[in-house]
């Protein structure tokens, strides 16, 4: 077997090596939370602009950072994580309400209630591109979400229940969704990461429901938040939600989505105008009594272990990788991602991309991967918690497979000649390793396990035949070459 010459386990605070370069934005400091589904100490005072801020959104962090799109009163602005400074105005246009950025950050969408509209700008002009005016039954759409693919949107509006579904190319409404029976009007929206799931919440009493995005239906997930919702974010994994509450108790509760029940409540003293989760741990709440917006931190999930003894396969392609991290319980489950790149020792820095699709606990690489290092992350989730994480790298490329040729003799067949091998190619991207046997008829020539052979009396009236083995990281695989005349005195 190959030795693994790295092997890393670390805290991981966001997917991908580009978040890890930004890992300076969290805070996690080992804190406890206080109680299952609570957060790591107080809230920070991170992001100038609290007061009138209807919705928040966050790009996708870069090796620059993080960046916030805010909007408010006076129109919409960009804004970077943790500055207390001003920000770069998007729109100067009133009346925004709620806020959606496709997966790349490419396009931010922007509801516009009164004037009936959904405002599209290019993030890398700041300008508007479209603007959208069809919302079927969903008029005056106050809440926005956008699938990760980009292609479709969806609306809510504080006047109807129902949800429209918009084509993101056309802006033409594909369908309407009615909301389940009893429920009043919608006053968020927040999309799964894999967009499989639209969670809904009332903004009419504490109450959250959600869509089947494949199938269109509909089940109220949770009940009894204690009032009027005014914001809903769910965690990226889907097992957390956290629930902006106003009316006479506003808190932010925590919510188990799967058992459908409050874990935890954070008193907030008065409504909040809007939350978003950030990068896995960060909870904003924007209060409207406050100049800054409070950031609250989910701690983090404990870090998976790989029972690793040091020693893997050496990754070939239609071989077969893998981890197996050690149980950590029940409430605890595991996520992967491979990524094929390449490691610079130099620079201890890793170029990979991840695998469209790796995503399970085993990889078999393709032809896609050969010559790039693998490395796959381990997530660990659990409710109420941001995914904890480690990662291994598989440190020797991936090589072709071995296809092996059957080899041939060169030279007389006679005593006290030499007859040599010639193996040849055993395939593209490969790294092999050969190895030799002689044989006089069926019988080894003792001794005789080099890439040449000096043909003795003992073989004469014998034909001589070469058995060629090849390696290549842990695989071996052999061939045999024709028998030669016989051997001549």
């Amino acid at each position: 077997m190959e030795r693994v010459s790295r092997v890393r386990m670390r805290r991981f605070v966001g997917a991908g090596a580009a978040l890890a370069a930004a890992s300076v934005l969290f805070v996690t400091g080992g804190a406890r939370a206080d109680g299952p589904g609570g957060f790591q100490g107080a809230p920070v005072a991170g992001v100038l602009g609290g007061q009138g801020v209807t919705a928040i959104v966050g790009a996708p962090l870069g090796s620059d950072g993080g960046l916030l799109y805010l909007a408010d009163k006076a129109g919409i602005e960009r804004r970077e994580v943790g500055g207390g400074e001003a920000g770069v105005p998007v729109s100067t246009e009133i009346g925004f309400s709620g806020l959606a950025l496709t997966s790349d950050g490419s396009l931010l969408y922007a509801t516009q209630p009164v004037a009936n509209r959904v405002a599209v700008f290019d993030t890398a002009t700041n300008t508007v591109v479209r603007r959208m005016n069809q919302f079927g039954t969903a008029m005056k759409p106050t809440a926005i979400a956008v699938s990760p693919d980009g292609t479709r949107l969806y609306t809510a509006s504080s006047e109807y229940s129902s949800i429209s579904v918009l084509s993101a190319t056309t802006g033409f409404v594909e369908r309407t969704i009615p909301a389940p029976a009893g429920m009043g009007t919608a006053s968020a929206l927040s999309l799964t990461e894999d967009g499989s799931r639209l969670y809904v919440a009332d903004g009419t009493q504490g109450t959250v429901w959600s869509i089947d995005t494949a199938t269109y239906t509909t089940a109220v997930t949770v009940s009894g938040l204690g009032g009027p919702l005014k914001s809903l974010t769910v965690s990226d994994d889907g097992l957390t939600g956290y629930a902006a509450v106003g009316g006479d108790a506003a808190a932010l509760k925590t919510i188990d989505i799967a058992k459908g029940v409050a874990i935890h409540s954070t008193p907030l003293g008065e409504a909040p105008s809007t939350t978003a989760l950030l990068w896995l741990n960060q909870v904003l709440v924007a209060l409207p009594s406050q100049a800054y917006i409070d950031i609250y931190y989910a701690p983090f999930a404990p870090e998976p272990e790989l029972p690793f003894d040091g020693l893997v396969n050496g990754p070939v392609v239609g071989g077969i990788e893998g981890v197996e991290p050690k149980s950590m319980g029940p409430g605890f489950t595991f996520t992967y991602q491979w990524y094929a790149g390449h490691y610079s020792p130099a620079m201890h820095r890793y170029d990979g991309q991840p695998v469209p699709g790796a995503t399970s606990r085993v990889f078999r690489p393709t032809e896609a991967q050969m010559g790039a290092e693998m490395r796959v992350y381990v997530y660990t989730h659990g409710v109420g918690l941001a995914p904890g994480s480690t990662f291994c790298d598989f440190a020797n490329p991936v090589l072709g497979p071995m296809l092996p040729r059957t080899p041939t003799i060169s030279g007389r067949a006679a005593v006290g000649s030499t007859v040599k091998a010639k193996v040849g190619s055993w395939g593209p991207h490969t790294k092999v390793g050969f190895s030799y046997q002689w044989f006089a008829g069926k019988k080894a020539i003792h001794g005789a396990t080099r890439a040449s052979l000096r043909i003795g009396k003992a073989t004469a009236g014998k034909k001589v035949r070469l058995r060629v083995t090849g390696k290549q990281y842990t695989s071996r695989k052999s061939a045999l070459s024709r028998y030669t005349k016989k051997v001549k005195r």
